[in-house]
């Protein structure tokens, strides 16, 4: 299950624009191997084997003897913060991008403003300048915000996924 949840984290972050480069520190950070990221990337996963009962409680043994808990709670801490991290990198992008959409529609109403005690005939050219200008501003601005939401929709649900299979493994153990 966890390989599968790391393609999907893979894929999503992939589709949000985020650089396989970045992709593999994070990875990396919450302590995946290299070998584990490289398959991933692939998009593969780790073949699952024909086990016996004998074998796989044989297994469980082994790993429940050998795993180390808090090294599972401090990935899920890790994970954890990671996620509160890019959220409020996220958020103070989103702030940042409201305030800019303030100052233009300021400007906008600035501009607006000074039309009646501007000499029309003579300025009209230029404040449909300054109006396309604004709107094409403006255009781009509700662009990147559409698309910042995107990403930000993206890694909500990328950290959720990441938590519930860190809880699932903390459950388990």
């Amino acid at each position: 299950m966890v390989e599968n949840v790391l393609l999907e984290t893979i894929k999503n972050m992939r589709s949000s624009g985020v650089s396989d480069d970045e992709i593999e520190n994070m990875l990396n950070s919450m302590g995946y191997s290299s070998d584990q990221i490289k398959l991933a990337f692939s998009g593969k996963v780790a073949p699952v084997e024909n086990k016996t009962e004998d074998k796989v409680v044989e297994e469980e043994k082994q790993v429940s003897s050998t795993t180390d808990t808090k090294g599972h709670a401090d990935r899920a801490e890790l994970a954890s913060k990671m996620a509160m991290n890019v959220s409020e990198a996220v958020s103070n992008k989103v702030d940042d991008a409201t305030s800019e959409v303030s100052k233009l529609k300021d400007e906008y109403n600035s501009i607006k403003d000074s039309v009646d005690t501007l000499a029309k005939s003579e300025h009209i050219v230029n404040i449909d300048k300054k109006t396309d200008n604004l709107h094409l501003k403006t255009d781009d601005l509700n662009s990147k915000m559409e698309d910042l939401d995107a990403k930000v929709n993206s890694l909500l649900s990328i950290m959720k996924k990441i938590l519930d299979s860190q809880r699932d493994i903390l459950l388990k153990l």
